[in-house]
């Protein structure tokens, strides 16, 4: 006799908006989590603190192939400094984390590898679920530009090559 997995209801909170992008992109959320539950094993102590750096670095290395796909600078923490100042922290499509005093992001405070992140660094990002709907909302964004941005590109082409068709027309007269 074969076993078959019974399914059972989970009621999982996510923010309305985060719903509504995500169904834009095209991604089942119920899926989505079926497959992270199904395969997700935690077996260190939730103190350990190589087990918390090694699911950071892993989160980032899996967010990596959708940053550079769109070319995406996702914020992934922040710290406040005091005094209406901050640091935040923002992982890049070239697979560093920089960090930079908010309004000044030519000059960066930290750079690392993901595979050089410490402890210190990892205890300033974001809870992974605000990293994820950070994600979608850039990602979302970023699609609506590029849908945007194609039929501009379309439009100038159709306005050109009506140009040219006229000059090229009445040159002829």
């Amino acid at each position: 006799m074969a076993f078959i997995d019974e399914k059972k209801k989970l009621t999982l909170s996510v923010s309305s908006a985060t719903v509504e992008k995500a169904k834009k992109l095209g991604l089942n959320i119920s899926d989505i989590t079926e497959k992270i539950l199904s395969h997700y094993t935690f077996e260190h102590d939730i103190a350990d603190d190589d087990a918390f750096l090694g699911e950071y670095r892993a989160l980032f290395k899996t967010i990596l192939p959708l940053i550079r796909k769109y070319n995406i600078s996702l914020k992934v923490g922040d710290v406040d400094l005091g005094q209406g100042a901050s640091q935040d922290f923002y992982l890049e499509p070239n697979g560093v984390v920089k960090s930079f005093l908010a309004d000044n992001y030519d000059d960066p405070l930290f750079v690392a590898k993901i595979d050089e992140l410490g402890i210190d660094a990892v205890r300033q990002m974001f809870k992974p679920v605000r990293i994820l709907e950070g994600l979608i909302s850039q990602l979302e964004s970023e699609v609506e530009n590029q849908k945007e941005t194609t039929r501009e590109l379309k439009m100038v082409r159709k306005i050109i090559e009506a140009m040219n068709e006229s000059m090229t027309s009445s040159r002829g007269r």
